[in-house]
């Protein structure tokens, strides 16, 4: 299931540039259906996913390896009100490998969720505490640990402490800027291209409108700081290890392709499908 996770996240980096807009009376911009993200390793492809969409939900990404031979898929389910109830990842015969599965409280809040990965299990619950905190506890059959997170008055995460490590993050409206740790400093910077108001944030809405919710599923807030961004990223850089994007956008300013670099080295293209 970690892998599952990491490799979600990896993809909302990306998936954050999508956007349509169904609002009557207003012109109906191209919805994104598809994705087709390619991956390399020293400039050689190493990997390819599809990742499927329908109204702007996640609904499945297949992994290829180099030569499109399939090497399996995860689904994402959801509940009667539209929120992530579970990820599962099957191997190319169908059969379950690994699986988390999401419960909320009745205001949307992620309140528990369980990760099993062949015969192992975790369980993460999430304590909502009066002074904008929310503890964190994960136990499995080995240890317990726990995790504070701080919310501001948006709903975002700006703060996590550890038993190792404190993370905080410094915000501009809803765009990390910015993150602090014990040992390292993250930077962020954004293009001067708004994201599309009506359908930003794609990997974020399968949790829902609460937004603390995008690291609770995680339980980290390293790799969340701009998960609500209104703009497009351009830049991430964290010690010596910055990694760029480069953008091909339509009429509509919706990308059509987007290239990542790892320190000068393509990483990354993802192109981005439209009916």
């Amino acid at each position: 299931m970690k892998k599952i996770l990491l490799s979600l996240t990896a993809l909302a980096l990306l998936i954050a540039c999508s956007g349509d807009d169904n609002t009557p009376g207003t012109a109906t911009e191209p919805q994104l259906v598809r994705m087709l993200q390619t991956s390399y390793n020293n400039g050689v492809i190493d990997g390819k996913s599809i990742i499927e969409i329908n109204d702007s939900k996640l609904l499945k990404i297949s992994y290829y390896n180099a030569q499109y031979i399939p090497g399996g898929y995860d689904t994402i389910f959801y509940n009667s009100n539209g929120l992530a109830s579970a990820i599962k990842g099957f191997s190319v015969n169908n059969e379950l490998r690994t699986e988390s599965n999401y419960f909320y409280d009745t205001q949307g809040r992620i309140s528990h969720y369980n990760i099993r990965d062949g015969s192992y299990l975790s369980t993460t619950t999430n304590t909502f505490n009066s002074n904008h905190t929310i503890t964190a506890v994960t136990t499995d059959a080995h240890y317990t640990n726990s995790k504070t997170y701080f919310t501001n008055s948006d709903n975002l995460i700006w703060k996590e402490t550890a038993e190792f490590n404190t993370y905080e993050v410094v915000y501009s409206g809803l765009n990390g800027i910015s993150g602090q740790g014990n040992y390292y400093t993250k930077t962020f910077e954004y293009l001067d291209v708004p994201l599309p108001p009506a359908n930003y944030n794609l990997w974020s809405k399968i949790f829902g409108s609460y937004k603390a919710n995008t690291v609770l599923a995680a339980n980290i807030l390293g790799g969340n700081e701009y998960a609500y961004a209104t703009k497009y990223i351009k830049k991430r850089t964290d010690g010596d290890r910055v990694v760029e994007y480069r953008y091909i956008f339509n009429d509509n300013q919706l990308p059509l392709k987007v290239t990542e670099y790892f320190n000068g080295v393509l990483n990354y293209e993802t192109e981005y499908i439209y009916e």
